[in-house]
């Protein structure tokens, strides 16, 4: 069950995500489509975060989440999606801060380790062990 809360959380996030970026002209509108994306991500990360570590203290396989693939292909969805994680609130603070250099940057960066990171979950885990 949380795997489908994870799924729907992360994808309501890359809808945010890119309803921002499409009204990245319109700061009205683009700041509050970000900041959902941010709030959608995050809650879905928490979610992830507190069944797997708190309610099934650590069995990612308990908690609902099973791999479909190698150790180390976790290990780098796990890293990307840690940097992106990151990267995601390293933007917030350049677009608050109106740095737009630096924010147009890393927009570049961030959609696509933020696009990995959604595709492999999709991929990488499952409810039922195949």
């Amino acid at each position: 069950m949380t795997l489908i809360i994870v799924n729907t959380g992360m994808t309501a996030s890359v809808v945010f995500f890119a309803l921002g970026y499409i009204f990245r002209k319109r700061l009205k509108l683009h700041r509050p489509f970000m900041i959902m994306g941010i709030l959608a991500n995050v809650l879905s990360a928490l979610a992830l975060l507190f069944s797997v570590y708190v309610l099934y203290l650590g069995d990612r396989e308990a908690a609902g989440f099973i791999a479909t693939v190698s150790p180390f292909w976790i290990f780098v969805h796990r890293f990307v999606a840690s940097t992106a994680f990151l990267l995601m609130f390293v933007m917030a603070w350049t677009g608050l801060r109106h740095d737009r250099k630096r924010h147009v940057r890393l927009h570049l960066i961030f959609i696509v380790l933020y696009l990995f990171t959604y595709i492999t979950g999709l991929l990488f885990f499952t409810t039922k062990a195949s």
